[in-house]
């Protein structure tokens, strides 16, 4: 990637000052009194939304206190965030063999001494008047803060770890004895140290029970000190759950269920390889997690293909810069509205050829015919177009006049039977809007489909935020603007297609140098798929990809012990592969949406279900040298091709537009 812009993406872990965009209905459930599970594939800001309930980030960080457009700590929570060392719940997992009762214990003990010193941490500096702005959050009354210390220590005498002075009951200085408990408990597990002795003192026949013994107390003192009414509570937030053992998800499941005021958790689960891991089992076969114990906050059905969210957070972006509260980023300004019969009119002019004229002519008839001139009603359009105002049929109906002539489609003249249906019937030519544009490029031998304007960057995106800024990282580098300039007028449709196409282009390059651990494999895999899928959506016999919405998902025989399975969630995990769906016996996945410019597919993706790809198909891709990859994608292609399509929708079929 060139030189860093406005829309680099940076993640969490490389930003010293992080900014902040907090979609309401999201962030409003989070701060609910009550645990959350945020699950999102990689991408879609869960550990943002986590930090963005840290107290630390609410005290210092001015985006985030812009964004809450509020008091930081007027919803009376202190949120604390924890991500434990990946390989610490490896080493957790090894004392199953010391008892499954020892094993659970132990773990939840650690996890209620990492939030528990955090929060300790949290009161002591609230208490700290002199340092909080724009307003102290509690009062300062050591005498209250000595009787809470001290109704811990006669709970849990063996916390005090070294002899303290009255004046040395703090919240500070417990925040540092569990800190010393915390380190001890890690050197014992790595050391493998004999510490049955130590969890007896915390033990309980209930998980979680320290904790929530001096969550109790935390929140009491809270209560007691609070310059404004209301009662407090905790969030502790989890991230990356997913390096937790399958024993150890169970437990935290059964800390949530066992919750109670004030200790709610908050954890971000990465949807895996077959769905989003285990959101639902505790310890007790018979006991499972409930909607009454957690809320489930689902971000890829929240986000997908929602704009606001993208523009949201370039919003925050370009204001930051600008140092303007005022400017807003509008996908529809900056790229246009999406018209793809503006595009098809750019290349029937580039080509100047007789048989892209020829289109060009027909199309002209079509838009003088009593048919195109009838005004559309709105139930004759779809609902996504209507909530989004993209319906865009001005111009000439070249991709319409395309399919009426390919399908030999008879459009109905007014006072006759089929005229009531005309509405139904520009609906479906609609739909076909893509599977048009790819073939007609197709049929006109483009080397280069167009890929430009707002919904094609939306869909490209596919749900996922890095993608975005990517995408917006290069159209803002091709433009050669001032920022200010670039947010106002539209850039014209050639450099955007020259940006999303090495925005594409990089990602795919982009294989060996990425996280990917079969960078060989996994790059055969996407070559082969992508030709494949181009094929699919842009030509085949008897006119098949105008007959079925955009083909492309593959699903394969689902068994986990076939060693190529493991390419395929690689590629999944590193955002060249999206899984689809996981059934009893099938795997159903697709190829990412920002691959759609580099492979000439459609920046929607794919909808239709082909025929089931053997895992002798997906050996050969990846075992098929790079010269030879054309050759198979053809010998797949045509296969898949002539398969019935399971989703085919019979287009027309079932409408009379005849005379």
């Amino acid at each position: 990637m060139n030189a860093k812009t406005v829309f680099s993406e940076n993640r969490w872990e490389r930003d010293e000052d992080h900014l902040y965009f907090l979609p309401d209905d999201v962030f409003q459930s989070m701060e609910q009194p009550k645990s959350a599970f945020l699950v999102g594939t990689r991408g879609t800001g869960k550990t943002t939304l986590l930090k963005a309930l840290n107290w630390k980030e609410g005290l210092t960080n001015k985006s985030l206190q812009r964004a809450l457009g509020r008091d930081t700590f007027g919803k009376k929570y202190i949120g604390v965030y924890m991500r434990l060392a990946r390989e610490l719940p490896n080493y957790f997992g090894k004392r199953l063999s010391d008892g499954q009762q020892f094993a659970a214990t132990l773990f939840t003990l650690y996890i209620d001494c990492v939030w528990i010193e955090a929060v300790a941490e949290a009161i002591s500096a609230l208490i700290v008047t002199q340092s909080l702005k724009p307003r102290p959050i509690f009062r300062f009354d050591p005498t209250l803060e000595f009787k809470y210390i001290s109704e811990v220590f006669d709970k849990f005498p063996k916390t005090r770890l070294f002899e303290l002075r009255k004046s040395d009951y703090t919240f500070a200085n417990y925040a540092k004895i569990i800190h010393e408990l915390r380190k001890q408990l890690e050197r014992d597990v790595l050391l493998s140290t004999d510490i049955s002795s130590l969890l007896k003192q915390y033990s309980s026949d209930q998980f979680g029970s320290f904790g929530q013994f001096i969550g109790k107390i935390f929140g009491d003192f809270c209560d007691k000190v609070s310059l404004s009414p209301g009662k407090w509570h905790f969030k502790i937030c989890i991230d990356e759950p997913e390096w937790f053992t399958d024993e150890q998800k169970r437990i935290i499941n059964t800390v949530v269920k066992l919750a109670e005021w004030p200790c709610f958790f908050i954890l971000a689960h990465v949807r895996s390889h077959f769905g989003h891991g285990d959101i639902s089992s505790t310890t007790s076969p018979n006991v499972s997690l409930t909607d009454d114990d957690r809320t489930i906050i689902d971000l890829d059905s929240l986000f997908g293909r929602k704009r606001e969210f993208y523009e949201g957070v370039a919003t925050v972006r370009v204001r930051n810069v600008l140092k303007n509260n005022k400017v807003k980023f509008e996908l529809r300004k900056i790229l246009s509205e999406l018209n793809i019969n503006f595009l098809l009119e750019q290349i029937i002019h580039e080509s100047k050829s007789d048989k892209a004229a020829r289109w060009l002519i027909l199309a002209k008839a079509l838009a003088a015919t009593p048919f195109w001139k009838a005004k559309l009603k709105a139930v004759d359009l779809d609902v996504e177009e209507v909530a989004s105002g993209s319906v865009k049929e001005s111009g000439t109906p070249i991709y319409q006049a395309y399919q009426i002539e390919k399908l030999a489609i008879q459009i109905p003249e007014p006072e006759t039977l089929g005229w009531e249906k005309r509405g139904q019937l520009r609906a479906e030519l609609r739909k076909r809007m893509v599977a048009s544009y790819l073939c007609l490029c197709n049929d006109l031998k483009r080397i280069d489909v167009l890929y430009a304007h707002d919904r094609m960057v939306v869909g490209m995106s596919d749900g996922c935020i890095r993608t975005f800024l990517q995408i917006m990282h290069e159209l803002y580098t091709e433009s050669g603007r001032s920022l200010l300039n670039f947010l106002r007028e539209p850039l014209s449709y050639k450099t955007q297609h020259k940006a999303i196409l090495r925005a594409s282009t990089n990602k795919r390059q982009a294989i060996p140098s990425s996280r990917v651990r079969y960078p060989n494999e996994v790059g055969g895999l996407v070559e082969c798929l992508g030709k494949i899928v181009h094929s699919l959506q842009s030509e085949g016999p008897g006119n098949a990809p105008l007959r079925s919405n955009e083909r492309g998902l593959f699903k394969v025989s689902l068994d986990l012990s076939i060693a190529e399975m493991k390419y395929i969630l690689d590629g999944a995990d590193n955002g060249y592969i999206r899984l689809v769906s996981v059934g009893d016996a099938y795997l159903v996945f697709r190829l990412h949406n920002s691959l759609a410019a580099y492979f000439k597919f459609s920046y929607r993706g794919a909808y239709s279900i082909t025929t089931a790809l053997s895992w002798d198909d997906i050996r050969q891709m990846i075992a098929c040298e790079s010269e030879r990859r054309d050759d198979l994608a053809k010998q797949i292609t045509a296969r898949l091709a002539n398969a019935e399509d399971p989703r085919q929708l019979g287009l027309f079929k079932e409408l009379d537009y005849g005379k």
